[in-house]
């Protein structure tokens, strides 16, 4: 009894591939005869690497001692046949990043048209107000060349008046220049009416009859007389030593008053 319990005591703990290798515990009878049959086995069937894989995989090694088996570090479970690589085509994964990318593309376009529609409407912002501003600067000159041009309006008016009367100014002397020329030295006027309508009544006085027959004559070989005639014709308080009354209705042009 106490000679198993210091056999237990003085038993080994560490790993398999810590402690050092004895010749004498490897059973060389049985590591031949595996050898020659893995030798003599054909290849029929594409599965018989990875079965021996899993084999070696799954093997535990004994220390000799304690019968604990530990599991090999040194070979990685990954499987290097080609053939028995799936391959899995996950469709609802890259319908989703599909979708993504779509909804990315779509927000880059919104935002794109987003930042050209702000930018255009800021400019015709601006182009409105540089217009308004310069419709402003015009009405205030307008209002300071209004003002500025009111005195220099009443002046002209005054200056346009000025020449109306001037042009329309009626020689009056051209009339008496008129009646000068064309009255015989026996006839006297003893009165005159009208306007600047251009017809006059002259009441004139004679020595005899004859001389009112001679006046009209006269009156009318004149290039400014428009029409003439004797009216009224009577013996002055009836007595012919006295002369002769009588009225000359006389028409005359118009530009005679403007010669």
């Amino acid at each position: 009894m106490p000679s198993n319990l210091n056999n237990q005591s003085t038993e080994d703990k560490r790993p398999w591939y810590k402690k050092s290798i004895s010749l004498s515990d490897i059973n060389w009878s049985k590591l031949l005869h595996s050898g020659l049959s893995f030798k003599g086995k054909k290849k029929t069937k594409s599965g018989a690497p990875k079965k021996l894989i899993k084999d070696i995989r799954s093997k535990s090694t004994n220390d000799g001692a304690d019968g604990v088996g530990v599991e090999n570090p040194d070979i990685l479970e990954i499987d290097l046949i080609k053939d028995e690589v799936p391959v899995i085509f996950e469709k609802k994964k890259n319908m989703y990043t599909l979708g993504s990318f779509a909804l990315l593309s779509l927000f880059l376009v919104f935002e794109i048209y987003f930042f050209l529609y702000s930018w255009e409407r800021q400019e015709i912002r601006k182009k409105a107000l540089a217009l308004q501003e310069e419709v402003t600067r015009l009405d205030q000159e307008i209002a300071i060349y209004k003002s500025q041009a009111a005195p220099a309006t009443a002046f002209k008016k005054q200056i346009d008046n000025s020449s109306s009367v001037f042009s329309n100014h009626i020689y009056w002397t051209n009339l008496f220049s008129y009646l000068e020329r064309n009255t015989l030295s026996e006839v006297y006027y003893s009165g005159l009416s009208g306007d600047i309508s251009g017809t006059y009544l002259l009441h004139s006085l004679v020595k005899d009859f004859r001389a009112i027959s001679f006046q009209l004559k006269t009156v009318l070989t004149d290039s400014h007389t428009a029409n003439a005639k004797i009216s009224g014709e009577k013996v002055n308080g009836g007595d012919q030593s006295l002369g002769v009354l009588f009225d000359l209705g006389l028409s005359v042009k118009p530009d005679i008053f403007t010669e």
